[in-house]
């Protein structure tokens, strides 16, 4: 199985705030299993939209300190914290490329930015539906990726 080092040194992503502390978290862990990998800190940075990685990569992307106003970067964002809670350090890797690769996609299509006006209208209910429905979603896309990488190495 790939580490998290060697997955988010190929997106280039093992130099940012989140890329180093999945590293360091993995590092640990592997020194001694016993301890934690992720710290309480880590958990709690996570588990907030401003500092979790989604705030990260922009912070314009999230509603006044609130969930982001994409359906699928809150979705990544709520996996992402999953992730960090559990120790799972490869998952998490994959979870900040994607959240980094759909930022850019909103950074640089205009058009997403629309969804922020449908994002307001919908209920509270519809999106957590369609939230909780596309983690489930990314989640099992996420095991095929990391078995994929599993088996060829």
């Amino acid at each position: 199985m790939k580490t998290s080092k060697e997955v988010l040194s190929k997106a280039h992503l093992d130099d940012t705030v989140w890329g180093k502390a999945i590293i360091e978290a993995e590092a640990r862990y592997e020194e001694d299993a016993r301890s934690e990998g992720f710290t309480v800190d880590d958990c709690t940075r996570a588990g907030d939209w401003t500092t979790c990685a989604c705030g990260n990569v922009d912070p314009e992307l999230i509603r006044g300190g609130g969930a982001p106003y994409d359906y699928d970067l809150e979705a990544l964002g709520v996996l992402f914290s999953d992730f960090v809670e559990s120790d799972e350090f490869v998952a998490a890797a994959h979870t900040l490329i994607r959240i980094e690769d759909r930022a850019a996609a909103l950074a640089e299509n205009p058009w997403l930015h629309q969804q922020e006006a449908q994002h307001d209208m919908a209920t509270y209910q519809d999106r957590q539906v369609y939230v909780n429905r596309t983690k489930i979603e990314m989640r099992v896309e996420l095991r095929d990726l990391i078995y994929a990488d599993e088996e060829t190495r």
